[in-house]
């Protein structure tokens, strides 16, 4: 092995073990100074060692007097789970063999929630070490009270490591992110209920919540900063990779992550490999995903259910938002511009402050050049994408927070943002906004701007052929400077498809828009 990389790696070792947020210990070790225990429990695929007197003894309890203490047993049950998900459901590559057919898990009485130890750099075989009952302060976790549950996710974690180096035996230091990230997020599919990786979310300053214009694969960082806890940090990256890049409803069911450590073990960086495959094997743009991740997690807490109109997973309603500062203010009467330098592997986020009603005309340069959303927090909260919202009329209301959430899709580019704002609205109707675009919900939610009274609202759905769906009319009477209205769509609808919707007031045509139905 080489003696700089191991240096190198083992002082990074060193910054996890001693930060106050670790989780998991990935070393090499050239000779096999695994624990010495006196007893071990095979299965299938796993042999579990322990011992039953001593330091590392777990609680010897035996409800089925099987002659095998529950908690060994538990351990085998999670980590045949665990395998039996990524390998036989979900498609991964089995781990590295150490020659004897079967993987080892080690009890021990440690500090650590778990080891992921490699033997062979080359190969890539591990083991794995566990803690003997998770119990005390090392131990503690504001989302996660059962010490079991804790021995599960750590597990599962630890042994989707061990998969992870059938892909790439000897990963360097600085794709720690991906290891982490993508471990941190199966623990959670496999123990859903703990949610200690919440922790991480904002756990330190280089956190992706508390630093969320940084590189999201940690370039970043400081030689002090460690990769894997910024790794930790990603997992909710990894839910929405899943749940709405590679949409189904089951996420065992999805490909992205295993497609992106088949990616990863041609030998190019985690960060290209995660690039590549969410671009040419789900033909999306990468700066807009990353984007709207960012802009979708300013709105956590916000909601104390599955809002999916903001949310891309439920555990989003039990933290705190991405924190951002508002970096100025918009006032009537007044041009604002503002210049912002992006890059194409991180957001930008301009944060602006409306302290009265204005009518604002806004445009945004090298409009082909960028992805972007625009996240209004506060009595209008709602997500903008920015290609509904570039060139626009907006209607900024007095208490609401805009932040314009950008990343290039060249290397760098800079973005002017223009602001031309009145104090009194524009003599026009208009649809504001309008989500969610697609929609999978049986409601579309139109917020109209309008500087007088609406009487007879009236909704009318063609297909793309322009044949007549069906309509919605309402004797909801629409105040002076518009509301929030709430459609039920989907059931109308036969079959996923782009459709056109047109609003009237009476007799008058509003405005129309194009949407789009996921059945």
């Amino acid at each position: 092995m080489n003696f700089s990389f191991l240096l190198a790696y083992s002082l990074s070792c060193i910054t996890v073990l001693f930060s106050s947020d670790h989780r998991c210990m990935n070393v090499y070790s050239d000779e096999r100074t695994r624990p010495n225990l006196s007893l071990s429990y095979a299965t299938e695929n796993f042999q579990i060692h322990y011992d039953i007197e001593g330091t590392n003894a777990p609680n010897l309890s035996d409800s089925d007097g099987g002659g095998i203490p529950d908690y060994v047993e538990e351990v085998a049950e999670i980590a045949e789970a665990s395998r039996n998900k990524l390998v036989d459901v979900m498609g991964y590559l089995e781990e590295p063999d150490d020659g004897d057919g079967l993987y080892d898990i080690y009890i021990v009485n440690q500090s650590a929630w778990g080891w992921n130890v490699v033997e062979d750099s080359n190969i890539g075989s591990s083991y794995v070490k566990i803690d003997n009952d998770y119990a005390g302060n090392n131990f503690q976790s504001d989302y996660c009270a059962d010490d079991l549950d804790k021995m599960r996710i750590s597990v599962a974690h630890e042994y989707f490591h061990a998969i992870q180096r059938a892909y790439r035996p000897n990963p360097t230091t600085d794709h720690d992110f991906l290891l982490e990230m993508s471990s941190m997020w199966f623990e959670d599919l496999m123990v859903p209920n703990c949610n200690d990786y919440l922790s991480f979310v904002d756990a330190l300053s280089y956190s992706i919540f508390n630093s969320p214009t940084q590189k999201f694969d940690g370039e970043d960082l400081t030689p002090s900063q460690s990769q894997a806890n910024f790794g930790y940090s990603m997992a909710l990256f990894g839910h929405y990779l899943t749940n709405v890049v590679d949409a189904g409803e089951d996420p065992f069911q999805s490909t992205i992550m295993r497609e992106i450590w088949s990616s990863y073990s041609s030998g190019i960086s985690a960060r290209d490999a995660v690039v590549q495959v969410v671009e040419n094997e789900f033909e999306d743009s990468f700066s807009r995903i990353w984007t709207d991740f960012i802009s979708r997690n300013m709105f956590c807490g916000y909601f104390n259910y599955f809002n999916q109109d903001f949310y891309f997973y439920s555990d989003q309603q039990y933290i705190d938002p991405i924190s951002i500062s508002s970096s100025d203010y918009v006032f009537s009467n007044e041009s604002e511009s503002y210049n912002i330098a992006l890059n194409s592997y991180s957001a930008n986020i301009l944060g602006l402050g409306i302290m009265e009603d204005l009518a604002s005309e806004m445009s945004i340069s090298n409009f082909d050049d960028f992805k972007g959303y625009l996240s209004v927090i506060g009595p209008s909260s709602k997500v903008h994408s920015i290609v509904n919202v570039g060139g626009n009329q907006l209607n900024l209301k007095s208490g609401d927070k805009y932040y314009f959430i950008l990343s290039s899709v060249l290397e760098e580019i800079d973005v002017n943002i223009l602001f031309n704002s009145e104090d009194l609205p524009l003599s026009q109707i208009f649809i504001e906004s309008l989500y969610p675009n697609p929609t999978v919900n049986n409601e579309i939610y139109i917020n109209i701007q309008n500087n007088f009274e609406i009487n007879n609202f009236r909704a009318e759905f063609y297909d793309i052929l322009g044949n007549f769906i069906c309509d919605y009319s309402s004797n909801l009477v629409i105040p002076q400077g518009g509301a929030e209205i709430s459609i039920p769509v989907l059931d109308n609808f036969k079959s996923s498809g782009v459709y056109f919707m047109v609003l009237f007031d009476g007799g008058n045509k509003i405005d129309s828009r194009k949407i789009t139905i996921a059945k």
